[in-house]
């Protein structure tokens, strides 16, 4: 079918063109009978270009044919079904690959911080996963799960400062740092005498663990360092509650804090947070019984 541009008066450009001239009006260029711009016809077997692909021709031209419509809306179509799975392909890489982290230099202190808190975290974790084989009190399966995630915090913390693993590849109940490796062989020793005893040993843990996250949180000011510590710092203080009321429920009596002063144990137990406790603890290391 021939798809030739049609004036308004229903006749092709070329034959318009000549009733103007016949009519003493000044000729315009006919552009369709100039070359590259031939009127539209079928290809023929001469090897004449087709409507489609002869050279100068027109959109306006391939928009007046409804054949090169819907040719041009095909190719569309085919090129949003190459660029859409690319797209979509990039999107996922984006969203699931890590973004390289800034990690920020840190001090001795703090890198010696992240190393002891990975370890204390293990030892709780092995501590209360022994004492729960001992004695089958779920408070030490939940808090040791618990511990667990908090041990997971470290590692993260350790790998995107780019420090060694200090836990990596030691099996439970044992540790690089040789003094928590002597505290862990004590406590385990002690929780093993009685149920009671059990609870307080992981009491006196939480307590400890308290007294070292606020004295590491006075040495950073690393957001990520200083987040994590503040959210261990929470936990710690509701797992103290929890071990202090299964006390309370084994001896009837109230519990007594061996390392938090009397008024921020009390701040605690009203609260079961772990918030507000570095101003009313006292002492820091050196003031662990361990």
């Amino acid at each position: 079918m021939s798809c030739q541009r049609t004036a308004r008066s229903g006749l092709p450009q070329p034959q318009r063109a000549a009733e103007a001239t016949d009519r003493g009006r000044p000729r315009r260029p006919n552009r369709s009978a100039s070359a590259g711009h031939r009127a539209i016809r079928p290809a023929s077997s001469d090897g004449a270009h087709t409507p489609f692909t002869r050279p100068g021709y027109r959109s306006d031209e391939r928009a007046d044919c409804p054949h090169g419509k819907v040719e041009w809306i095909m190719k569309m179509y085919r090129s949003l079904w190459m660029v859409v799975p690319v797209l979509a392909v990039t999107s996922m890489l984006m969203a699931f690959s890590p973004l390289p982290a800034f990690a920020p230099a840190l001090t001795d202190s703090e890198a010696d911080g992240l190393a002891f808190m990975r370890e204390e975290e293990k030892l709780a974790h092995d501590l209360y996963a022994a004492l729960y084989d001992l004695y089958g009190l779920p408070v030490f399966s939940n808090i040791a799960r618990s511990e667990s995630t908090h041990m997971d915090a470290m590692l993260t913390l350790l790998e995107k400062h780019g420090l060694p693993d200090p836990a990596e590849g030691m099996p439970a109940g044992t540790f690089t740092d040789p003094t928590l490796q002597a505290l862990y062989d004590d406590l385990l020793a002690r929780g093993q005498e009685s149920a009671e005893d059990a609870l307080r040993v992981a009491a006196l843990v939480e307590e400890t663990d308290i007294l070292d996250l606020q004295e590491h949180l006075a040495q950073t000011d690393q957001a990520d360092i200083t987040r994590t510590y503040q959210t261990l710092l929470q936990a710690s203080g509701n797992h103290l509650r929890a071990f202090a009321l299964q006390i309370e429920r084994q001896t009837g009596d109230e519990y007594v804090p061996k390392l938090l002063d009397t008024s921020a144990y009390e701040s605690l137990a009203g609260s079961t947070q772990a918030r507000g406790l570095g101003a009313a603890m006292r002492g820091r290391r050196g003031g662990r019984l361990w």
